[in-house]
């Protein structure tokens, strides 16, 4: 299912507003396409290191495998005991302790692993779908959030770890147009949700498909719609550089973002919440919330 801009609003609570598809399709891609990538990689690229400290490509590719379980957990309302027994989860740390499970597993043994769940994470979806789900639980910020954009949060994560192994070795993702507004929208949305729930603010993304994306942060329940028009108070951004941004990932959001100083201070707030506090060790960057909610 394609969605075309002006038909596009993603909120919290009702997730997409032409249906769960969209996500289930992208994330499907998302995992082909990078399954496909990392085949063709030897020794040599498996164990080279990643954009994520202290990670090589095969700890992000076992944590993927560790994420699209925890996604099927919730998909099918299976059991989750393996991830949750550390407690409340932070993800600059918690990753860390599920990789144990898999220490000394080899990379063909971590792809098949991947490539099986990706199946199964797409079974999951097409069952909720069918049962037209409406149930909420909570986001990665502790807000009420639609299921859909539970697993929306489980295919950024995957879409950025993508981005930390693609470009160290100058692979071309070639995401799709859906890929790219899912992935603008959700980034948005959770950075309003970390940094101001009242932000208004519209964005132009160099590189996406749309115009504009305009950020209404009702406390309620944000929304992110895709937009024909552009604002002249508009802020302006290269998309894969603001979400890597906002994710932790390469110079302040001030740097990559040009327009009203207090909405960019706002959206960058998210970021210091994904980076390691001092003394800390990680393999990527992300918040703690409560409850566990990878």
């Amino acid at each position: 299912m394609s969605i075309t801009n002006a038909d596009f609003v993603l909120t919290e609570k009702l997730g997409v507003n032409t249906g769960p598809a969209v996500i289930r399709e992208a994330l499907y891609a998302q995992r082909s396409r990078f399954i496909a990538t990392l085949r063709s990689f030897g020794p040599s690229e498996w164990a080279a290191p990643s954009r994520c400290s202290l990670w090589s490509v095969h700890d992000v590719v076992r944590h993927l495998a560790d994420a699209a379980e925890f996604n099927i957990g919730r998909l099918i309302r299976g059991s989750l005991d393996r991830f949750t027994r550390y407690g409340p989860f932070d993800s600059r740390t918690t990753p860390a302790k599920w990789l144990a499970d898999t220490a000394g597993q080899e990379p063909q043994e971590t792809l098949e692993v991947l490539a099986r769940r990706s199946d199964e994470e797409y079974t999951g979806f097409a069952r909720r779908i069918e049962g037209n789900d409406q149930t909420l639980i909570p986001g990665v910020t502790g807000r009420p959030n639609h299921w859909s954009v539970r697993s929306l949060h489980t295919y950024w994560d995957a879409w950025l770890h993508e981005r930390d192994i693609a470009i160290p070795f100058g692979v071309d993702t070639r995401s799709s147009d859906d890929e790219l507004r899912l992935m603008a929208a959700y980034a948005l949305q959770l950075a309003t949700a970390f940094g101001g729930e009242h932000l208004r603010a519209s964005l132009s993304l160099r590189g996406g498909p749309d115009v504009a994306y305009h950020i209404n942060g009702d406390p309620d329940d944000i929304s992110v719609a895709a937009g024909t028009s552009r604002p002249p108070d508009v802020v302006e951004g290269d998309l894969g550089a603001v979400l890597d941004s906002l994710a932790g990932r390469g110079p302040e959001p001030a740097a990559v973002l040009t327009g009203p100083a207090d909405i960019v201070e706002q959206l960058a707030r998210q970021r210091s919440l994904m980076l390691p506090q001092q003394g800390e060790s990680l393999g990527q960057g992300a918040a703690r919330v409560e409850p566990s909610t990878m």
